[in-house]
């Protein structure tokens, strides 16, 4: 049901009518981006998906109304803010992170380009780890889970000029590190 021609939107708008197919196919597009982002900042795969599934859960019992074209960054600011208050409740909050990370996604990979990329995923996210961790998250929302702009500023709660000013001297602060790992030019 999961057509990339309807947009979040349509979807939703046809789950608050009754619809509930509409609402798995907004689960199918966006759970495994919400699920890897919200283990970023957990480090725990269970307790990410928990927190993915109480997220989605929230949105299917409220309804709330979402502004046109925010449904992913209202559903990723809902992710967040259920990690966080779970993680101080817990006394453990820790800063984003990715460490672990490549390993889970290994695992659900083809073996054969895991053997072609895993020096280079290596290298990336260890490079990313040294990256402010609030840089760091800003980049993950714009160039891992493909958001806007204005998504990542709604997610992290901060301006638009905020989330440039984050992405561009994460950018910065990324090619740095890379060069330190001997990668001059990260497309190749």
């Amino acid at each position: 049901m999961d057509d990339k021609s309807v947009s979040d939107d349509e979807l939703y708008e046809r789950y608050r009518e009754g619809d509930s197919s509409a609402y798995d196919a907004l689960m199918q597009r966006y759970d495994d981006n919400l699920l890897w982002y919200l283990y970023g900042m957990m480090h725990d795969y269970q307790e990410a998906e928990d927190m993915m599934i109480e997220a989605f859960a929230r949105i299917m019992v409220k309804r709330p109304w979402i502004g046109k074209g925010c449904f992913k960054a209202y559903l990723f600011k809902t992710g967040r803010n259920l990690v966080i208050r779970h993680l101080k409740k817990a006394s453990r909050y820790d800063q984003f992170s990715l460490d672990g990370m490549e390993t889970e996604l290994a695992a659900d990979e083809n073996v054969e380009r895991d053997v072609v990329k895993d020096d280079k995923t290596k290298i990336l996210h260890r490079c990313l780890e040294r990256v402010d961790p609030t840089m760091r998250e800003a980049l993950y929302l714009i160039y891992f889970d493909n958001m806007s702009y204005g998504e990542a500023a709604e997610v992290l709660k901060v301006n638009l000029k905020k989330i440039d000013n984050l992405v561009s001297r994460g950018k910065q602060r990324l090619k740095e590190e890379l060069e330190k790992e001997g990668v001059t030019d990260p497309y190749a």
